[in-house]
């Protein structure tokens, strides 16, 4: 009975020691097990969350051609997202050189912008293409594809509104540090440049809006409006406005308003006569009515013409008496391209004893009121505003 007890008791022990030697340590071997797969689990979680988090915007540019004609490639890279992004590499494709890899290991904080040199030299007619790489394996494409000097991705569109006729204008767009401009007329052959212009005139008073169109690349530009007036010898400047910063990362439109100004253009009303000198034939000794006709035209290049005066002097009379009747004429409206004909009236006879008589008479606008302002116009700037020296000779039916 006793060697039984201690039997037991024995193999007791045994089966605690197997258990603390063995399952205790297996039991904890699998319990790091699973805390370090949960571990492993939640930094690949981590990195999936950031990886999906991160955002990047990246823009392609060009500086503008050195004292050499190089241009350089430039990225501007801003970092919207909330967490820290590392770029080791950036990419460049190009169409002359192929797949370019470019060191920066670049790291930017949450809200961080920079602007990089990329150091390549983008040589005319080459195009090229920029994605930046970033550690968590995110790629980011410029959405400036196929850059170049002559190949800008936007347009900047120049709005000059309440113009004036008789005066030139001219828009300038100018690269600050960083951009490349050329005229969306027509791109300058050797590429993009540091500056590009564009002059113009209105074609005539209703011509007031005009548009000009410029080829960029991202960057700064200051956006200057010249206003010339003729001086005699030449145009002259008359003032400037400038917008001295205008960011572009895609189409961009900018807007000048002028303040109002009196045009200098001549204003193309002009008066006629059909019978500038001529001879009137008076029917008996008593006194006759006579016409004496005219006509006005407005040019095309103008704006509708209201209460248009229109009068008769008398400058000069012999051998006649005069009685006038109808000496002025007020025209309502005229349209760009038209023509009124009209006539004076004159009560006319023969001075006692006289054979023949003749009187000169003057033909003279004498006031319009521009439709478009309401506003009486400038008379010295009417093109024929008067003929002067004009001659009726009359003679008797008798002397026929």
């Amino acid at each position: 009975m006793a060697n039984g007890g201690i039997s037991s008791i024995i193999g007791a022990a045994i089966a605690i020691a197997i258990f603390f030697t063995i399952i205790v340590p297996t039991w904890m071997y699998m319990q790091g097990l699973q805390a370090t797969y949960m571990e492993e689990v939640g930094r690949r979680l981590q990195y999936e969350l950031e990886r999906l988090n991160e955002k990047l915007e990246i823009h392609a540019t060009l500086t503008p051609p050195d004292a050499f004609g190089r241009r350089i490639l430039h990225a501007v890279i801003f970092n919207p997202s909330s967490i820290a992004v590392t770029i080791p590499s950036i990419y460049v494709e190009s169409t002359r050189t192929g797949l370019q890899q470019i060191p920066v290991n670049l790291v930017l904080t949450p809200g961080q912008l920079v602007t990089i040199s990329l150091g390549y030299v983008v040589q005319p007619g080459e195009e090229v293409t920029v994605k930046a790489v970033t550690s968590r394996g995110n790629g980011f494409t410029a959405p400036e594809t196929l850059l170049g000097p002559s190949n800008l991705p936007y347009l900047l569109i120049v709005s000059v509104s309440n113009m004036s006729q008789g005066y030139m204008y001219e828009v300038e767009v100018r690269a600050v540090e960083l951009g490349c401009v050329s005229p969306a007329a027509g791109e300058f052959a050797e590429g993009c440049q540091s500056v590009a212009s564009e002059s113009f005139w209105p074609y005539g008073a209703t011509d007031k809006e005009r548009v000009s169109a410029f080829m960029v690349a991202p960057g700064t530009y200051r956006v200057r409006l010249r206003v010339y007036e003729w001086v005699g010898s030449g145009w002259g400047l008359l003032e400037s406005f400038d917008i001295p910063e205008v960011n572009v990362t895609d189409h961009t439109s900018v807007r000048f308003t002028l303040p109002p100004r009196p045009s200098t253009a001549p204003i193309p009303l002009r008066i006629h006569s059909p019978r500038p000198n001529s001879i009137w034939t008076l029917m008996g000794s008593d006194y006759e009515r006579v016409l004496i006709p005219f006509k006005i035209s407005l040019g095309n290049l103008s704006t509708p013409l209201r209460n248009i005066d229109i009068e008769l002097e008398i400058t000069g009379q012999e051998g006649v008496d005069i009685i006038p009747e109808v000496t002025s004429v007020t025209v309502k409206r005229l349209d760009p391209g038209e023509t009124f004909s009209g006539y004076f009236t004159l009560q006319v006879k023969l001075g006692e004893g006289s054979l023949k008589g003749q009187i000169t008479y003057t033909l003279r606008i004498s006031g319009a009121v521009d439709e478009e302002t309401a506003k009486a116009i400038d008379l010295s700037r009417v093109e024929v505003p008067e003929l002067s020296g004009l001659r009726l000779v009359f003679i008797p039916y008798s002397e026929l």
